[in-house]
C-alpha cells in the first residue's frame, strides 16, 4: 500500500501543483465576480451573486486545467457538445466539492465555533483532493497511478 501511495505522490505531484494553480486563479476570480456583484446588486441579493460566482469560477478552473493541468494527459476530446458535457460534469464534481466543504465549516462553527472563514479555508483544502481525484479520473479519465 505504501509503494501505491509513494508511486501516485511521484506521478501526481506537479499535475496536483498546477490544479492548486488553477484552483487559486478561479478563486480569486470568483472573489471578484462577488465583489463586482456586491457593487452592482447589493448584499440583499448575495445567493445569486454566489451562485453566479461559483458557477463562472468553476467554469474558469475548468478551462484552465483544460489547457494547461491536463494538457498532455487524459481525455481531449474536440468538439464544443462534448466540452460543453465535461464542463457540465465537472460543475457536478465541485458541486460535490462544495458540500464537502461547507458541510466541514458548519459543523466546525457550530461544534467549536470556529470563525466561518476559517472553516471555510479548512474545508476548501479538505475537499481539494477530492475535486483533483474525482476530476482526473472522470472529467479527464487519467489513470493517476501511471507516469504523468
Amino acid at each position: 500500500m505504501l509503494g501505491g501511495l509513494a508511486a501516485f505522490a511521484r506521478n501526481n505531484w506537479a499535475r496536483f501543483i498546477k490544479f492548486l494553480s488553477t484552483g487559486l486563479i478561479a478563486f480569486l476570480f470568483s472573489e471578484l465576480v462577488i465583489y463586482i456583484g456586491l457593487v452592482i446588486a447589493g448584499k440583499a441579493n448575495i445567493v445569486p451573486i454566489d451562485v453566479v460566482a461559483a458557477a463562472t469560477s468553476i467554469a474558469l478552473g475548468f478551462l484552465l486545467n483544460d489547457a494547461w493541468t491536463t494538457r498532455n494527459a487524459g481525455y481531449h476530446p474536440k468538439g464544443t457538445k462534448i466540452t460543453v458535457f465535461r464542463l457540465i460534469a465537472y460543475e457536478g464534481v465541485y458541486a460535490l466539492g462544495n458540500v464537502i466543504a461547507l458541510s466541514i465549516q458548519l459543523f466546525l462553527l457550530y461544534e467549536y465555533q470556529v470563525n466561518p472563514l476559517l472553516g471555510n479555508l479548512v474545508g476548501a483544502i479538505i475537499a481539494t483532493p477530492f475535486n483533483y481525484l474525482v476530476t482526473m479520473k472522470l472529467i479527464w479519465r487519467i489513470k493517476l497511478l501511471q507516469e504523468a
